[in-house]
């Protein structure tokens, strides 16, 4: 699904189908955890506040930490900062 530009800001929404979500195990992050780096710029209070929100309702938790090379992790940039490039 592609984003779509709302108020300066980026919305997902995705379509909840579990069959197709949760098949391939091999796609899911380990043990339900995220990594995630917040880059500078960003308002990291506003961040954690989503994600607490996110954790108190579903099973994912998150994981700030320092990344090595090649390690999965979700970067989370200031709006100026975004790149589509995938």
């Amino acid at each position: 699904m592609t984003p779509r530009r709302v108020l300066g800001f980026f919305l997902m929404i995705l379509a909840v189908v579990q069959s197709k979500i949760t098949s391939d195990r091999s796609r899911w992050w380990p043990n339900g955890r995220i990594f995630y780096r917040i880059h500078f710029g960003v308002d990291a209070e506003l961040v954690h506040d989503a994600i607490r929100s996110i954790e108190e309702q579903t099973c994912i938790r998150f994981v700030e930490n320092d990344f090595g090379a090649g390690q999965h992790h979700i970067d989370i940039v200031a709006g100026d900062e975004l790149n589509f490039d995938f």
